[in-house]
């Protein structure tokens, strides 16, 4: 005699098809979930990674290094750009609404310089900001960045204190020059203004550039400023640091002798003869006229 089959419980005997059948939807759920998840993994994949290709600094070794030599100098831009007296920098202020703490930090004032570019009075700051050791600035970085990378918008004030402005955070794209560095744009809603800020560590220093004006830059004015700064920094990395931008003619250094005219006797064509040195080839012409 067969065995008779055992007593369903209730709840299955109500459920009875249903189960099956939801059973099955979870199941192609699962299935339609894994594959939705290869593609977006595979085409995640795909996006350029803007840290591949970039140096990696020995920042230990950097620590040494004089502030100003990471300062933006003439040369390092275009000649259209101007200097003049320093506008504060970035480090200290809020990043996205957020205080980044500044442990390790010399004393102010920031070590700063900003160029003007008169044709719609864009500003380009540059500022150096030192601590104590390397490990405090690469704290500093890793903090903004971590901000940044979580911020796609923030709000702030407006002139009348009340109304508040949306100000959209977004990545400028493109390659990073080295690993420790972080770079976004900022603009408001109504895109009245260009706002890039760039932050990268070098040695025990925290470099920041701050370009702001009604419209974008130029294509390469960050990225020749940034070269110029790392090509002293790593010339065997970056380049010969000796190298200006295109309009740039470089300057011969300036000499520190300071000589009195009136005591100097002009040579005779007999003293030329002795020593070998000939006529001018220009007669009349003045000699160049020294600055500083």
């Amino acid at each position: 005699m067969a065995d008779a089959p055992a007593p369903r419980h209730p709840i299955l005997k109500r459920l009875g098809g249903s189960a099956v059948r939801l059973v099955l939807v979870a199941a192609i759920v699962a299935a339609v979930g894994l594959g939705i998840g290869q593609a977006l993994g595979q085409a995640i994949s795909k996006l350029p990674d803007p840290t591949e290709g970039a140096v990696v600094l020995d920042q230990l070794s950097l620590g040494g290094i004089e502030p100003t030599t990471m300062l933006l100098q003439e040369g390092d831009i275009p000649a259209d750009w101007e200097v003049v007296p320093s506008f504060p920098g970035l480090v200290g202020e809020p990043w996205c609404g957020e205080k980044v703490e500044t442990t390790g930090i010399r004393s102010s004032p920031l070590d700063t310089a900003t160029f003007v570019y008169p044709k719609n009075n864009s500003v380009l700051v540059s500022e150096v900001a030192t601590f104590d050791r390397p490990q405090f600035a690469a704290n500093y970085v890793s903090d903004v960045t971590k901000i940044l990378l979580s911020c796609p918008d923030y709000f702030v004030s407006g002139l009348d204190g009340k109304t508040k402005i949306r100000i959209d955070v977004t990545d400028p794209g493109g390659q990073q020059p080295i690993t420790d560095y972080v770079s976004r744009v900022f603009q408001p809603k109504d895109r009245s203004s260009y706002d890039v800020r760039t932050v990268f560590q070098v040695g025990s220093s925290v470099v920041t550039l701050h370009f702001t004006g009604p419209e974008r830059p130029s294509r390469t004015l960050m990225a020749d400023a940034e070269q110029a700064i790392l090509a002293r920094v790593n010339p065997d990395e970056f380049g010969d640091a000796s190298t200006t931008v295109p309009g740039v003619a470089p300057l011969p250094p300036e000499s520190t002798n300071k000589l009195d005219s009136s005591s100097l006797e002009p040579a005779g064509e007999a003293d030329d003869a002795k020593t070998g040195i000939p006529a001018p080839t220009t007669p009349g012409q003045p000699p160049p006229s020294a600055t500083g």
